[in-house]
């Protein structure tokens, strides 16, 4: 009888507490903890010279600004974070980071790629164009070994966030 109870107690409690996290978790209050979010990272930019505008650490920031941009534009009718990321592009001729092969830099590819396919300008797809053509063009000779002390190994994707960092953009840039 006591694990009964205990067993309908614990169901009780569980379905409370799985009722009232739906409560906190609405739509309305995950958009404005997400805009909170966006609008610190805009307001706080990384600026130390490790992490410039073109590294893998802002790539993968403006690809979900990308995200939540598209999101404001669709339900608030709120363009600002799309602009931010062109401010972004322009500043920096939607260039694709300085190392030709090395997937950290060639991430931040991927953000201007939607910026292209939104707007159509094909100044901020050229460079990542550029990128991928010479990439394939000229495949990287290196073993997949991958040495840390060998910085010509990190031609090679072969590392796990490489696979996050580069492949997405090239069947993009190949269509």
């Amino acid at each position: 009888m006591m694990r009964k109870l205990f067993l309908l107690i614990s169901l009780f409690l569980l379905y409370a507490v799985e009722a009232d996290a739906w409560r906190v978790f609405d739509k309305v209050a995950v958009k404005s903890v997400m805009k909170r979010v966006a609008d610190w990272q805009i307001a706080n930019p990384n600026k130390g010279a490790e992490h410039d505008d073109l590294d893998w650490t802002h790539a993968a920031l403006y690809m979900g600004m990308v995200d939540w941009a598209e999101l404001t534009e669709k339900e608030d009718a709120d363009d600002s974070y799309f602009q931010w990321l062109l401010r972004i592009g322009k500043r920096n001729h939607f260039q694709v980071g300085k190392w030709m092969y090395h997937a950290d830099f060639i991430a931040v590819g991927q953000p201007f790629i939607d910026l292209y396919s939104k707007y159509g300008n094909k100044k901020m797809i050229a460079p990542v164009m550029a990128r991928a053509n010479w990439v394939v063009e000229n495949p990287a000779e290196v073993a997949l070994e991958l040495d840390y002390g060998k910085l010509e190994t990190l031609d090679r994707w072969s590392w796990c966030d490489a696979l996050f960092m580069a492949p997405p953009y090239m069947p993009n840039c190949m269509r």
